[in-house]
C-alpha cells in the first residue's frame, strides 16, 4: 500500500476561499482516478442552520469522505473561539481530531484562518500542525483584494524560513 499524500490548504487570511479550493482540488484528484478524503480539523463560526465546510466539500464531491474535527461557535481564530467557550485547545487536540484514513491516496486538510494562526497558548500554529501531521504540501489560498499581496508575501516568507 502506498503512503497517503497529504495537503494542507491554508491561507493568508480568513474567508478567502479555502473551502472552495479544497472542494475543487478534491474534484480534480477524483477525476484523475485518486481516492480522496477531506478533513477540517477545526471549524469556527459554527452557527446552527449553516452548513459546515465539510458539508460544502461533500456537496461538490459526494463520493469522498468528508469530516470535521473540533467545532466552535465563535467566528474567530481557533484558540480565541475555544477560550470563549471555556474549552481547551492545543496542537495535540487538533492533531487528534484528524481520524485515521482508509487508505486514500490523497488527504486534503483544511486549516482555519491563516497559516500563522495560533492553535496553542505557546504560539504553535498551522505550520507546526503541518510538520507534526507529516503534510507533504501546503497550498496557500490568497484572496484577490487590497492588502493581499503584502499578506501573501509574509506567508510565503514564513513558510520559506521554516523550510
Amino acid at each position: 500500500m502506498t503512503r497517503t499524500f497529504t495537503i494542507l490548504v491554508t491561507a493568508n487570511d480568513t474567508g478567502v476561499g479555502k473551502t472552495w479550493v479544497s472542494a475543487e482540488i478534491a474534484r480534480q484528484f477524483v477525476e484523475a482516478g485518486h481516492s480522496v478524503r477531506y478533513t477540517k480539523p477545526v471549524e469556527t463560526g459554527c452557527t446552527e442552520g449553516l452548513p459546515l465546510d465539510a458539508a460544502v466539500v461533500k456537496e461538490r464531491n459526494p463520493e469522498i469522505p468528508c469530516e470535521t474535527g473540533l467545532l466552535f461557535k465563535k467566528a474567530a481564530a481557533p484558540l480565541a473561539a475555544a477560550c470563549e467557550e471555556g474549552r481547551p485547545l492545543g496542537l495535540q487536540a487538533v492533531l487528534d481530531s484528524v481520524g485515521p484514513g482508509s487508505g486514500e491516496s490523497i488527504h486534503i486538510l483544511e486549516g482555519a484562518g491563516g497559516i500563522a494562526v495560533p492553535l496553542d497558548s505557546d504560539g504553535r500554529d498551522w505550520l507546526d500542525f503541518a510538520k507534526h501531521a507529516e503534510v507533504d504540501a501546503i497550498l496557500v489560498v490568497v484572496e484577490d483584494k487590497l492588502g493581499a499581496i503584502n499578506q501573501a508575501r509574509m506567508a510565503a516568507k514564513y513558510l520559506e524560513d521554516a523550510g
